[in-house]
């Protein structure tokens, strides 16, 4: 190998800052660019993808992180990123004269072998939001990874369900107990599907369900509120993702419709509707009103899009 042309890998469990990684994605596209048909393709493909996704039965924090992760796709940025793959990938094809398109055993070996230029990019881009942009793989990040099946598959019965057993003699306790040395039958899938902070976001309790339900659940809840307070001191940065206050400090809720609202007037805008035509579907009647509404909404997703890129999703839009 020639000097100076070897790079390290990006560790997946053990990610370098987001500061790090935002530098390395940057670098990364510093240079492309993209034409229109290239832009017209890559709107399209999320726009099927969207018509497809289902996320109302998710959790709110789940829905978050899936916002997250559309308003990311939607940039200029993760644009130019699949631009540059695509490119890397058509060079790797004619190199090695292969005629179909990748699979995605083809898609490894591809990385493996071309890991010094296209390793980083794809790595900060799942690090950084959750993407992957190889077609199969883009849809799997935006709609099957948060469908029903998946999420079933995930935690419900089966051999790939997350299972703990007790090591230690349960003995007479009080109404809980802290569970510290457990064994984990699939610990390391869960790690390797959600990331290194599931450990700091798990805590494990032996309750005895004898005592009155009231005072069980509101000892747990006390435990809950402590935990959560330890993970947000360390990981500041998920605090918007999981946890949003109103003005009187209550738990509240993004305006998830609103935010699905502003995805698909954005992308059909780049795909070439116009304002009175969007009016039209989202608003049942095109007049003064309702354009400025379709213009406003189209804002909202810009901004929301710039915040996911930059790591502050949502942010303020």
């Amino acid at each position: 190998m020639k000097k100076g042309k070897s790079k390290t890998k990006i560790n997946l469990f053990h990610p370098p800052p987001l500061t790090e990684l935002t530098a390395i994605f940057r670098k990364e596209i510093a240079k492309v660019k993209f034409t229109a048909d290239e832009k017209r393709a890559y709107f399209e493909e999320l726009y099927n993808i969207l018509k497809q996704t289902e996320w109302k039965h998710l959790q709110p924090w789940a829905k978050t992180d899936f916002f997250k992760c559309w308003f990311a796709a939607i940039s200029d940025d993760l644009l130019k990123a699949s631009c540059k793959y695509e490119l890397l990938k058509n060079q790797y094809l004619i190199k090695k004269k292969v005629t179909k398109k990748l699979d995605p055993l083809d898609m490894i070996r591809f990385l493996n072998e071309e890991q010094s230029k296209s390793g980083e990019l794809l790595d900060s881009i799942i690090l950084l939001f959750g993407i992957w942009l190889e077609k199969y793989y883009l849809d799997f990040s935006l709609r099957k990874g948060f469908s029903r099946e998946f999420l079933r598959s995930l935690f419900g019965d089966g051999e790939d369900s997350i299972g703990w057993y007790n090591t230690m003699p349960v003995k007479k306790m009080d109404s809980f107990k802290e569970i510290d040395n457990l064994e984990n039958i699939s610990f390391r899938n869960a790690i390797e599907r959600h990331g290194p902070r599931t450990k700091d976001a798990l805590k494990i309790l032996l309750i005895d369900i004898k005592p009155h339900t009231k005072t069980l659940l509101k000892q747990v809840e006390k435990i809950i509120e402590k935990e959560k307070q330890k993970y947000f001191e360390k990981y500041p940065e998920d605090k918007g993702l999981f946890v949003k206050k109103t003005k009187d400090g209550r738990d509240d809720t993004y305006p998830f419709d609103e935010w699905r609202r502003y995805l698909e007037v954005y992308i059909l805008k780049q795909l070439g509707k116009t304002n009175r035509e969007l009016a039209e579907q989202f608003y049942n009647k095109s007049n003064e009103k309702t354009i400025r509404q379709i213009l406003r909404d189209n804002q909202k997703a810009k901004k929301l899009s710039i915040n996911a890129v930059n790591i502050n999703f949502p942010g303020t839009y």
